[in-house]
């Protein structure tokens, strides 16, 4: 006769009956299996893109092509980097051309502005929406002046911004006339 263990289900001296607890995940109907999936997939994307509007306040000072600081209504002043894009930095070729872009088009401007997190910095990571209504983050992409910042943009968003970035370079569009331009995480680490 086999010798019964704690845990191992059935009987044991003194206990009653073990229930089965059922497998973990809980098993699915063929067809539904995909569509769980999907829908859980979605959830968790959904869930970690907290994403709030700040309110609307005016644009004071422009660091650079990707940072600048906000005077909002509430009289709060915040440093913004823009999410999902990467413009040169102020000393790096195109670096002065993609501060002056940023300035021509938000410069004293009324903006919004779409907030996703906050970096080391402590700056607040955003998606700044102009006066009109058009994401100056997609402009920087489109004219030229600015990468898609693939480490820090994980959404399906980016992957239109990937194609913003493809048209500008195919048509020699701002930093994208350069023959070999170096992105600013390159640039940055060089100069480590």
């Amino acid at each position: 006769m086999r010798r019964r263990v704690p845990g191992a289900g059935g009987f044991w001296p003194g206990n009653t009956p073990l229930r089965r607890l059922p497998r973990w995940p809980v098993r699915v109907p063929r067809g539904l299996k995909g569509f769980v999936y999907l829908a859980s997939l979605l959830f968790a994307l959904l869930s970690s893109l907290a994403v709030y509007t700040l309110a609307p306040g005016r644009v004071i000072r422009v660091a650079d092509g990707d940072t600048l600081t906000l005077f909002s209504r509430e009289r709060d002043m915040e440093k913004i980097r823009l999410y999902g894009v990467d413009a040169p930095e102020s000393g790096q070729p195109w670096g002065a051309e993609a501060g002056s872009f940023v300035s021509a088009l938000v410069m004293l401007q009324e903006v919004e502005i779409e907030v996703r997190d906050r970096d080391r910095y402590n700056r607040l990571v955003a998606e700044l929406r102009l006066p009109d209504g058009r994401s100056l983050n997609e402009e920087l992409l489109r004219n030229g002046h600015a990468w898609v910042y693939r480490d820090y943009c994980p959404d399906l968003r980016c992957l239109a911004w990937l194609a913003l970035e493809g048209e500008a370079r195919l048509n020699r569009r701002g930093l994208w006339a350069d023959e070999n331009p170096v992105a600013p995480w390159v640039w940055r680490s060089r100069r480590k």
